[in-house]
């Protein structure tokens, strides 16, 4: 009797217990989901509701502290720009995680830090931790972590200056939000699209993409995406010069995120605002409100104090204070090349060429696998053959010598079809990497033309970034074309007239370009000089035709005529000197890109303007003429 009585008041005990632990659990539960709903909007008050729940901690829940808990210190402290702290925790937390094993937990935590480096303004650190989290991701086939991590490596490529890799990336990451239904994925993907555009100088397609996610966020809860939403509806109006419409946005930005109360989002609509007082002549009032963030104590990104740095300069600028103007050039020179050295860009080119590289190895990899099968099944088939006819050899012998003679010849055939897709595949590569080494070059002389003051010089650096971009147009249409050694002619020198446009036509003025070409393929050996010299009249017509008028028009157009190609350039401007069109640089490389071709070149002067006639006889060598319409 007293054995059971003994058992009975065990039982009893235990059950207290375990509903306290659950009591006790689901208090911390009820705390850290509260904590967490107020990260972005109120991080300092989740930070007080973390300090609340270590006294609820016992022996069997100090886990959260490993398993749940560092986490959210890591981001409520990224949340309010305590970055070392957050650093620390963060790591603490994925050292835990990768040693029990736990993959998808370790990407989410690379995921956290590759958004605090890009933070911190240290693009190559934050490009790392995104591929690590990446390759996590697609090994457990996490549709919603491939989204996320496919948003920050387009934002990543953005950074680095690579905008076709970004808008390429991004697009593919849209496609994917938009079929899977993840309408926050999609509304990262149109804000990271627009941003890519921004920095590629398409203001009307940025506009286009941050108004859709405008208008998703305005349909969603969550006050952190609208506040950047509005900031950068008025970011890219004040950039295309709408002022007016931009401020209603400003205005709804900075009393949003004034009530969240998160700092990068504080800041970020400070710069804003004072970008709209430095417009309207309130200098001082926006020198005050930039100063306190050019602050080495105050905890903020290195790319965000180069943006106030940079407002700084326009203030001075306007006030004629040149001694701090001076130095806020100087602070600006050394922040932006803290974010956008040519050793952190290398090294994000290096990560992203590494995972491209272990990706196709994998494939490789599986192909070989696929081949060793295939063979392993026709020699048993063989064998299986060979057995079964050796009792006919006599009476089959000349069925089996052909069918010898048919194998051979389709093993040949295959063989050959599989060397001419490696060819194609090869050619196709090689083109693909000499564009991207051009636009390496071409991000180069960019970065470098910051730095230079001197005009001639920096005139020198564009028309060159400008050459090296006309031959990068065709290596990008012959990689993405099916035809490997010609181009479309039209499509070409659409792109060219449009880069060109973007490069030189003055805000100013009016100048209208207009293209007349044929539906031509023209082989790479005459594409890529008639390119350059196309490339030398426009910039030449753009910068020099036009001295003192307000509007012009330069015509393009390009014709079949008595077994030639006239190329013609004309426009209405004030026309050219014959002896200037023989001098400088341009000149040499149009007479040394005309004796290529063993073209002809005529110039004249109408009443208004300049015309320049090139006739091509060659230009059918190894080209295709298209039926149009």
């Amino acid at each position: 009797m007293k054995k059971q009585l003994f058992l009975m008041l065990c039982l009893v005990v235990v059950a207290v217990l375990h509903a306290q632990k659950s009591e006790v659990q689901l208090t911390i539960d009820s705390l850290l989901n509260e904590a967490w709903a107020q990260a972005r909007s109120q991080p300092g008050e989740s930070l007080r509701i973390l300090g609340d729940i270590e006294s609820f901690y016992t022996a069997d829940s100090s886990r959260y502290k490993e398993d749940v808990v560092w986490y959210y210190y890591g981001i409520f402290n990224k949340n309010l720009n305590r970055f070392e702290e957050s650093k620390a925790y963060f790591n603490r937390y994925e050292a835990f995680h990768r040693a029990a094993k736990h993959p998808r937990l370790v990407a989410a935590v690379n995921m956290a830090k590759a958004n605090l480096y890009s933070d911190m303004g240290d693009f190559s650190k934050s490009m790392e931790a995104v591929l690590e989290a990446y390759r996590a991701y697609e090994s457990i086939q996490d549709t919603v972590g491939i989204l996320d991590t496919g948003n920050k490596l387009g934002h990543l490529y953005s950074e680095a200056d690579r905008m076709e890799d970004a808008i390429i990336t991004l697009n593919e990451t849209l496609a994917l939000a938009q079929f899977s239904g993840n309408l926050l994925q999609e509304q990262i993907a149109y804000t990271n699209l627009g941003v890519a555009y921004e920095n590629k100088g398409d203001f009307t397609a940025a506009y286009t993409h941050y108004e859709r996610a405008y208008q998703i966020g305005e349909a969603t809860e969550g006050d952190y995406d609208k506040v950047l939403n509005r900031y950068n509806m008025a970011h890219i109006l004040t950039r295309m010069d709408k002022w007016e419409a931009a401020a209603p946005y400003a205005e709804a930005c900075a009393r949003l995120a004034d009530s969240i109360n998160v700092p990068d989002l504080s800041a970020a609509s400070r710069r804003l605002l004072a970008d709209f007082l430095i417009e309207e002549g309130e200098y001082e009032r926006g020198i005050s409100m930039l100063l306190p963030q050019t602050d080495s104590t105050y905890s903020m990104g290195l790319k965000d104090r180069a943006e106030a740095y940079e407002l700084l300069i326009k203030a001075y600028r306007q006030t004629g204070d040149y001694r701090r103007g001076f130095e806020a050039l100087e602070q600006f020179k050394t922040l932006s090349d803290s974010v956008t050295g040519i050793e952190r860009l290398n090294r994000i080119n290096e990560l992203s060429a590494q995972y491209e590289t272990e990706k196709k190895q994998q494939q490789i990899a599986m192909l070989d696998l696929e081949n060793q099968t295939a063979r392993a099944v026709i020699s048993q088939k063989n064998r299986t053959i060979t057995i079964g006819i050796v009792g006919l050899v006599l009476i089959t012998g000349l069925s089996i010598f052909l069918y010898g003679l048919y194998r051979k010849y389709r093993r040949q055939q295959e063989q050959l079809a599989v060397a001419l897709e490696e060819k194609e595949y090869l050619i196709k590569e090689i083109h693909h990497r000499v564009k991207n080494n051009l636009q390496i070059i071409s991000s180069l002389l960019q970065l470098q033309a910051r730095y230079i003051e001197e005009p001639s010089a920096l005139e020198a650096l564009s028309d060159g970034e400008n050459r090296v971009r006309s031959m990068s147009i065709i290596h990008h249409h012959l990689y993405t074309g099916e035809n490997l050694s010609q181009v479309n002619l039209p499509e070409y020198v659409a792109n060219l007239c449009s880069n060109l446009e973007a490069s030189y036509r003055p805000r100013d003025k009016t100048i209208m370009l207009h293209q007349e070409v044929p539906n031509l393929l023209l082989d790479v050996s005459v594409m890529i000089p008639l390119g350059l010299i196309l490339n030398e009249l426009l910039t030449n017509a753009y910068k020099y035709a036009f001295e003192g008028l307000q509007k012009g028009n330069i015509w393009v157009s390009i014709e079949e005529t008595g077994g030639r190609l006239l190329v013609e350039v004309k426009d209405d401007g004030v026309g050219m000197h014959p002896e200037t069109v023989q001098k400088g640089f341009g000149s040499r490389l149009i007479r040394a890109f005309l004796r290529k071709l063993e073209a002809e070149m005529e110039s004249s002067q109408p009443e208004k303007g300049t015309e320049i006639r090139i006739f091509i006889s060659q230009y059918l060598k190894n080209s295709v003429l298209q039926p149009t319409g």
